[in-house]
């Protein structure tokens, strides 16, 4: 409310303020944009990859079919363990390692075809914001000691799978 009474008051101040924020980067900068733009969405997906908002996610079978030799009969309750999932190393391979050259259509944070979420454009653009305001700290880095250790949660069926990690910045 401040910065509108200044603008407000001070019109060469809103014409600036204007000026900068409907200038767009020059044609040169545009692919150094995008890369930067690529490997902040890059950085989410891993992210939500380690630590999907919908960890577990129940379906009720449409028809009767069959996964991996077993048998599901039509309107049977499913469920989807989405971070198992998303931690099977036939399509991702190191799964404990976070890597941001990994296949962007491999990941089901978002959900896929008619259950894709409503919400994804908006949780993205969010999630870049938030993204790019935590790269601009000051001296990120992780927690000396245990706490910036990454800490394991149990999968399921398998191995133990990474949960969360302290970070420090300075002011």
């Amino acid at each position: 409310m401040k910065k509108a009474r200044v603008a407000a008051q001070n019109p060469q101040e809103a014409e600036r303020t204007r000026t900068l924020t409907v200038q767009s980067p020059s044609a040169a900068a545009q692919p150094e944009l995008a890369k930067a733009q690529s490997k902040v969405d890059a950085i989410i997906r891993e992210c939500l990859r380690f630590n999907p908002v919908a960890p577990v996610i129940f379906r009720a079978c449409e028809a009767d079919t069959e996964i991996q030799g077993k048998q599901i009969k039509k309107g049977t309750l499913v469920c989807l363990l989405m971070k198992t999932a998303m931690f099977d190393e036939t399509v991702f391979p190191n799964p404990d390692h976070f890597k941001l050259d990994r296949d962007s259509n491999s990941y089901l944070s978002f959900g896929v075809s008619p259950h894709a979420c409503g919400g994804q454009e908006v949780a993205e653009t969010v999630l870049r914001i938030v993204v790019k305001r935590l790269l601009l700290l000051k001296d990120l880095r992780r927690a000396a000691g245990p706490a910036g250790e990454v800490q394991y949660m149990f999968g399921l069926d398998g191995p133990p799978l990474p949960d969360s990690m302290v970070v420090r910045f300075s002011r």
